[in-house]
């Protein structure tokens, strides 16, 4: 049968001797119920049970804060769980400073923040299967700030996947970007998924859009090839596609600008257009195949040499010309070329000499000109 106590008026207090002990028991199977609120009024509270269950929904910790943070108790300003493990508590905790950087002028993108951590103030890894962020800007973002001199490290046993997501496609369709902290302003330098590189390519019916390509490795040095699409600049007038090779320093992935050119095809100054083989500069000797106009139909097709010699060599056999040979008169201010003994050189002026050709030729012993058949039957007859 149990038993009522009932106090009719005023309160009803039990004081024991300090040091003393006041113990509820109500037996291994018993239960002590509380009715209304329970209020705990020590320095530390113990509950000695295998499990605790409890049916509240919210637990507030820091009560009756007054300031908009959390107030300093012994040298910490943070609020939450700590778990005891011997001698390495951890704890998870709303933490106001959580972390400081050596460079304290730096800001301090983790005060104030949640923070798994050991009680030595170390940090501590989290396992999960998902982190998930979403809102409106500027929480919209999950951002992974590592400090001044951290890296962002990734390890996955086997392949990475992105997306596709299941919400509202955006511009990039899920591109990884890379940010750097010191400087926004380069966001645009991103990782894209393949998706984003299908679709900025658009490889269709034969049909694709790209800007650049390169083939870089490196061993004992670096090496690279490649090419980009130009445009018309205020220093350049060339539009097509430049070919670029080369070993050294130059690292085409840093868009440095000491690139190796060996070759352009597209639009030249003054409407030619045609092909470029050389480093481009007139004084670093090039070889262009061009047609001097693109809609004239009576343009002519030149191969011209820069500052140097146009050698035709063909590894066997001879070279054959199955049509007209022109050869264009030498300024007269120029002096007769002067060849090596291993040479003759053909070469034509305007005035004709007793020849009647105007076709000259000359090897390292003398300079002379052709003669034509009228001329040679005078000369057969005369002498």
């Amino acid at each position: 049968m149990s038993k009522v106590l009932r106090i009719q008026k005023g309160g009803y207090k039990i004081i024991a001797e300090s040091g003393s002990e006041i113990r509820l028991d109500s037996g291994p199977s018993g239960q002590v119920t509380v009715t209304g609120n329970l209020v705990v009024d020590g320095g530390l509270t113990y509950i000695n049970v295998s499990d605790l269950q409890i049916e509240d929904r919210i637990i507030k910790l820091n009560r009756n804060e007054t300031a908009n943070t959390i107030t300093p108790q012994n040298m910490k300003r943070m609020s939450g769980l700590e778990i005891e493990r011997g001698n390495a508590d951890v704890l998870m905790v709303f933490d106001e400073i959580p972390y400081q950087p050596v460079n304290n002028s730096f800001e301090n993108l983790l005060q104030p923040s949640f923070t798994f951590k050991g009680s030595d103030n170390s940090l501590v890894p989290i396992t999960t299967s998902r982190i998930q962020t979403y809102g409106a800007a500027p929480n919209k973002d999950l951002t992974f700030f590592t400090g001044l001199e951290g890296l962002l490290k990734v390890e996955i046993p086997g392949p990475l996947s992105i997306g596709p997501t299941t919400i509202t496609p955006v511009e990039y369709h899920t591109r990884l970007q890379v940010l750097n902290t010191l400087d926004p302003t380069e966001a645009d330098k991103g990782i894209p998924n393949l998706k984003f590189i299908k679709e900025y390519v658009r490889a269709e019916a034969g049909e694709a859009v790209i800007e650049k390509f390169y083939r870089y490795t490196e061993t004992n040095e670096i090496t690279w090839s490649g090419a980009e699409a130009k445009d018309v600049t205020a220093n350049d007038e060339f539009s097509g596609v430049q070919f670029l090779a080369g070993v050294g320093d130059y690292d085409p992935i840093r868009e440095e600008n000491n690139a190796d050119q060996i070759a352009r095809m597209g639009r030249f100054s003054n409407n030619q257009f045609g092909l470029l083989v050389g480093p481009g500069n007139p004084s670093q000797k090039n070889i262009k195949i061009l047609r001097t106009s693109r809609d004239d139909s009576s343009a002519e097709l030149q191969i011209k040499t820069e500052n140097a010699d146009l050698t035709i060599q063909p590894s066997t056999g001879n070279l054959i010309l199955k049509s007209v040979l022109k050869i264009e008169h030498l300024n007269g201010a120029l002096p007769n070329p002067v060849p090596t003994s291993a040479e003759n050189v053909i070469f034509s002026r305007t005035d004709q000499g007793s020849g009647g050709t105007g076709l000259y030729f000359a090897n390292s012993t003398s300079v002379g000109e052709l003669c034509s058949a009228a001329n040679a039957l005078v000369y057969g007859l005369i002498f």
